[in-house]
């Protein structure tokens, strides 16, 4: 996604610095006002412990008073549904998309798979598999405010015309 960036900036002159760390680490040298984390990059992080972490990590690169927005699946009645199978013509071929909601282990899990035609008319087939783990409310703003936030708006629950972002402040 780096080299995608980089690539839509060339021939600007912005200056933009990218830096690719592990958000259970994040070491910068510098501080920021605001953290932004969206389109579920929180709910990939299945082990609780690590979700305490990255917020832990990201509040260390706040300045005091600094912002944090993020959005997060939470776990409540109305996020898990029966399975189901969706298909969609895209221009490489089809996509086949598989969704399932395991409420014991608490993950919702996305498979996708493309069949499509290689340039030689042999069929391809690529499978990718997202896991993404739901938290309960209550227990996401105590991970958040243990890292030293202090809770604005808390997530709600997604919605495409409102995708449910909490905001938190660094203390």
């Amino acid at each position: 996604m780096l080299q995608l960036a980089r690539g839509k900036l060339q021939g600007r002159d912005l200056p933009v610095t990218f830096i690719c760390q592990d958000v259970l680490e994040l070491e910068l040298p510098f501080e920021f006002d605001a953290a932004i984390c969206m389109h579920s990059g929180l709910d990939y992080i299945l082990d609780l412990r690590d979700l305490a972490r990255a917020f832990t990590s990201m509040r260390r690169q706040l300045r005091p008073g600094g912002l944090l927005a993020f959005d997060k699946c939470l776990d409540e009645p109305g996020f898990y549904r029966p399975a189901y199978t969706d298909s969609r013509t895209i221009p490489a071929g089809t996509a086949v998309f598989e969704y399932s909601w395991d409420r014991k282990r608490k993950l919702f899990n996305q498979r996708c798979t493309v069949l499509r035609m290689r340039p030689d008319g042999s069929p391809a087939r690529t499978q990718v598999l997202h896991r993404m783990k739901p938290v309960a409310l209550g227990e996401l703003v105590g991970m958040v405010e243990s890292a030293g936030f202090e809770t604005l708006e808390p997530p709600r629950q997604f919605m495409v015309s409102d995708p449910g972002m909490g905001i938190f402040r660094a203390l």
